[in-house]
């Protein structure tokens, strides 16, 4: 009898260890749970922030001074006396602007014309290679040195947060260590290419400009919200002389430095509308850039 109910205390005592083992393992993981959900949802918020926020740029590609020609105050002159009648692009051009030339919709990127002379590109941040597109690759000398012409180059510099540079003459020798490592680390100022070279006109064919684009993630965004306060002054000031000489000129009614895409309202008239007669748009007259597109006239 007595080693009966040994026998059983024995059974139950091994039946209470088993389930106060279990419990405690059941409570380690529900901690352990707990813990990876608030990980997860503090991470979560990082990323959210680090999206509202992105990576605040302190350099801009080109010399803006040289974009805007404040070192040669004929040229500017004549330039921004272009502008007001209406007669050339930008040399900044909004985005989102529904009147930027070959355009139908409103554009994802700033615009740096820079026809009559090249300027260095350099990366706005450090940062490391995202992608590399090749449109063209000619191999040409700007100002004496060896590029790889019209490139896209897009650049990861923290958080959700790149930059992309397109219709850039490449360094070539930026490029054979590009494509030797298959790796590369950008200072922030570091000349990475040249506009590319042009006569004055503004053909599409020739892109004397270079494309800057901000992305979080893949979408892209104005850049202008992620500039320094330094920065945002200077561009603002420099973008408010084009449009006091557009608004002469009476075809940009876009004021605004950053503008909506999409601006087509459903039901009605009102949007992004392509017609065939005619020169494309009114803000490339004077430029062969509508008689390029196809349909243009």
């Amino acid at each position: 009898m007595d080693m009966e109910k040994s026998e059983r205390n024995k059974k139950i005592t091994i039946v209470l260890f088993i389930c106060i083992v279990g419990l405690i393992i059941m409570s380690i993981l529900f901690v352990f749970w707990g813990w990876s959900n608030q990980h997860k949802r503090l991470y979560n918020n990082k990323m959210v922030k680090s999206m509202n926020n992105g990576v605040i740029l302190n350099t801009f590609p080109v010399d803006l001074d040289k974009l805007f020609w404040f070192d040669n105050k004929t040229m500017q002159n004549y330039k921004l006396n272009l502008i007001g009648n209406g007669s050339y692009v930008w040399m900044l051009t909004p985005w989102g602007g529904h009147f930027v030339s070959l355009h139908i919709e409103g554009v994802d990127h700033w615009y740096c014309f820079t026809p009559y002379r090249p300027l260095e590109v350099r990366a706005p941040h450090s940062g490391y290679l995202g992608d590399l597109t090749i449109s063209n690759g000619t191999i040409r000398y700007v100002n004496g040195t060896k590029v790889l012409s019209d490139t896209k180059i897009t650049i990861y510099i923290g958080g959700l947060s790149f930059v992309g540079l397109g219709h850039v003459c490449l360094l070539k020798s930026l490029y054979d260590k590009i494509k030797a490592n298959r790796f590369y680390r950008f200072e922030e100022g570091e000349v990475i290419g040249y506009t590319r070279p042009s006569n004055g006109t503004v053909k599409m064919s020739d892109s004397p400009q270079v494309d800057f684009w901000y992305y979080i993630l893949d979408e892209s965004v104005c850049p202008y919200n992620y500039l320094s306060p330094e920065l945002k002054e200077k561009v603002s000031t420099l973008f408010n002389i084009e449009y006091q000489k557009a608004k002469l000129a009476g075809v940009f009614p876009e004021a605004n430095i950053c503008n909506k895409l999409e601006v087509d309202i459903e039901g009605t008239i009102w949007g992004s509308w392509m017609y065939f007669n005619g020169p494309y748009n009114n803000y490339i007259t004077g430029s062969d850039a509508a008689d390029e597109y196809e349909g243009g006239k």
